[in-house]
C-alpha cells in the first residue's frame, strides 16, 4: 500500500501525463537509473562530515573535504579538476597523500566506499599520466592507492582535501 501511495505522489509531482509516460518508458530506464544514481550519490555526499581531524601525529591537523564538482555538474575534465585543486588550495602532492595514508585510521568511517581522495600532483613514477588517489578497499579494510589515467572524466564521489589549520 505504501508503494502505491508513492506512485500516486510521483504522478502528482511530475505534473503531466507526458512526464509519467517518459519515466515509465523502458527505452529510458538506463538514463533514469543513471539519474537516480546521481541523486543517491549527491545525497550520500551531502550527508558526509565536511571536516575531520588527525590528532595522532605531532600537532593536530584538520582537513576539509572538498567535492571536485560544482552544483549541477556530472563530470569535469582533467584540466578543470587540476585547476580547481589549485583554486581550492587542496592537498595535491605525494607528501599529503602519504600522510593521509599513514593516519588513515582517523578518516571518518562514513567516507568508506563513498569517496575517492584525490591528490592531483601525486603521480606514478613510471608513468606520470597516472595520478594516485586513495580509495576504500573493502576486501583489505583499509584505504589503498589507486592509479587513474588523468585524461578522463572526473566526477561524483571524487574529492580533494584541504588543510584547515596552518600546521605543516
Amino acid at each position: 500500500m505504501e508503494n502505491f501511495k508513492r506512485v500516486i505522489r510521483l504522478i502528482r509531482a511530475l505534473g503531466t501525463k507526458k512526464r509519467f509516460l517518459a519515466l515509465t518508458n523502458p527505452q529510458n530506464f538506463g538514463r533514469i537509473r543513471a539519474f537516480c544514481d546521481k541523486l543517491i550519490r549527491e545525497a550520500e555526499m551531502a550527508a558526509l562530515p565536511k571536516e575531520f581531524v588527525i590528532s595522532k601525529c605531532v600537532g593536530v591537523r584538520e582537513f576539509a573535504l572538498i567535492p571536485i564538482l560544482n552544483e549541477g555538474e556530472a563530470a569535469v575534465d582533467w584540466r578543470t579538476m587540476d585547476r580547481r585543486s589549485w583554486d581550492k588550495h587542496a592537498c595535491r602532492d605525494e607528501g599529503d597523500g602519504l600522510f593521509i595514508e599513514v593516519y588513515q585510521d582517523e578518516i571518518p568511517p562514513e567516507f568508506r566506499g563513498k569517496i575517492r581522495l584525490l591528490f592531483p600532483g601525486w603521480r606514478e613514477i613510471s608513468n606520470p599520466l597516472f595520478s594516485i588517489s586513495l580509495v576504500w578497499n573493502n576486501e583489505k579494510q583499509r584505504w589503498a592507492r589507486e592509479s587513474l589515467f588523468i585524461d578522463r572524466e572526473w566526477g561524483g564521489g571524487e574529492c580533494f582535501l584541504r588543510k584547515i589549520n596552518k600546521l605543516p
